[in-house]
């Protein structure tokens, strides 16, 4: 009994044992096969990750670059003097840089999108125009025009144009460079009336010279006529108005010999408040003798005043100033001379380091009570043949200038705090 159960236990297991061991090795096979499948996907996934990083930083590599390239480009288009202005293909504005917005006034973001024939094209001829360029294909290489400007002043500038393609070679757009003309246009004017002056200085020194020799015998002849004369008050009286339009005469031709000719400075030391002093004494001398009385408030220093000077010609120029004051004011009338020491500081090298002594300017003021001078007139009182009087030869001013140059200083005009004129002359000391 106990023999045939065991018998039957062992018929009952052998066969189950049999038939389940199949899928357990088919399942096996399968996990084995997941698993090499994971693996692969897992290395196909790091190659992935590997070649993603590299892209990445090929990327951020390649957007600095371009960043650093625009960077430059626009440090380039912000420094250069040159205006640049860039339009697309419709015509409107991309692009103002630093020069272009100093030139016209505008700033960029306010007529960007705007069209550029609205802005800068009224009253300019198209050809002149980044437009011509767009609608052409032909660049302009040089030319001259005036641009508009927000204030509607124009500005001479020089200027060029060309196309603008993209990566694939397709127009995008045009640009216009600008070069202001402003200060050439000044020098070309400004040259244009020196040569015009120094021809007519010639001509003028040739006149005065000529007229010189006459003038010296009618005045010599006037004087036999006054000494024969003196008898006779009325008829005096009338060869004196003779002498006095010779003097004048005389006046105008000396003016017109310093303005015509080459001037050569001979300086020498020289106690400059007593010539000034002799100066005003002659003038209120020669106003005593006409009959009327000149009122000078002279300001100098107590002690010797020395100066290295060409004592003749700065004669010349303080006898221009003197005249021109005394014309100015009526009989209650005062001219203010005063006379002084300037330090203007030490004077510095190329580079910029002070080097050598303080330099000492010598300033003469001369001031006078009258009504002063107009306004409209004021950027002319310098230039020569230039005058607001009636019988002036226009050359007393012009040749006070040129003196105070030839010395390396300068003259200029200020008006008085109660009116008046006051003309301030200032040379080096030494």
């Amino acid at each position: 009994m106990g023999l045939a159960v065991r018998d039957a236990r062992r018929e009952s297991t052998v066969p189950a044992g049999a038939g389940a061991g199949a899928p357990l090795s088919k399942l096996s096979e399968a996990i084995g096969g997941l698993q090499q499948a994971c693996e692969h996907l897992r290395s196909s996934v790091g190659g992935i990750n590997v070649d993603l990083e590299e892209k990445n930083e090929n990327l951020k590599s390649a957007l600095m670059t371009r960043g650093n390239a625009l960077a430059y480009v626009e440090n380039i288009l912000a420094n250069i003097p040159s205006g640049v202005i860039v339009v697309d293909r419709q015509g409107k504005v991309v692009l103002l840089n630093g020069a272009a917005e100093a030139m016209t006034g505008y700033v960029c973001a306010e007529v960007e999108g705007q069209s550029y024939a609205r802005v800068f094209g009224s009253g300019v001829p198209e050809k002149s125009t980044p437009l011509y360029t767009l609608a052409t294909g032909s660049p302009v290489r040089q030319g001259e025009k005036a641009l508009n400007t927000r204030s509607g002043k124009c500005v001479p500038v020089s200027y060029s144009t060309s196309l603008i393609a993209d990566g694939d070679n397709e127009i995008c757009g045009a640009v216009e460079v600008l070069t202001d003309l402003t200060k050439m246009k000044l020098l070309e004017e400004e040259v244009s009336r020196i040569r015009t002056l120094a021809t007519i200085g010639e001509v003028a020194a040739m006149v005065a010279h000529e007229i010189r020799n006459p003038l010296g015998g009618i005045k010599g002849f006037a004087s036999l006529l006054k000494r024969d004369l003196a008898s006779k008050p009325d008829s005096l009286a009338l060869v004196e108005k003779i002498t006095e339009g010779i003097d004048t005469l005389e006046n105008i031709v000396s003016d017109l010999l310093t303005a015509g000719c080459p001037v050569q400075l001979q300086p020498e030391r020289t106690e400059f408040a007593r010539e000034v002093k002799g100066l005003i004494g002659m003038f209120e001398l020669a106003a005593e003798g006409e009959g009327h009385r000149v009122n000078f408030d002279t300001s100098f220093s107590e002690d010797p005043f020395y100066c290295k000077v060409d004592v003749e010609r700065m004669r010349q120029a303080l006898t221009n100033l003197f005249r021109n004051a005394i014309d100015a004011i009526d009989e209650d009338g005062r001219v203010s001379v005063s006379l002084t020491a300037k330090d203007c500081g030490t004077p510095e090298s190329p580079n910029g380091v002070k080097s050598g002594p303080a330099r000492e300017y010598l300033a003469i003021e001369v001031a006078d009570t009258g009504p002063g001078i107009p306004d409209d007139v004021l950027e002319r009182v310098f230039s020569p043949f230039f005058t607001t009087k009636r019988d002036g030869s226009g050359l007393g001013l012009a040749n006070v200038s040129k003196i105070a140059a030839l010395h390396g200083g300068e003259v200029r005009y200020q008006r008085g705090e109660k009116g008046g004129s006051r003309f301030i002359m200032e040379i080096p000391r030494w």
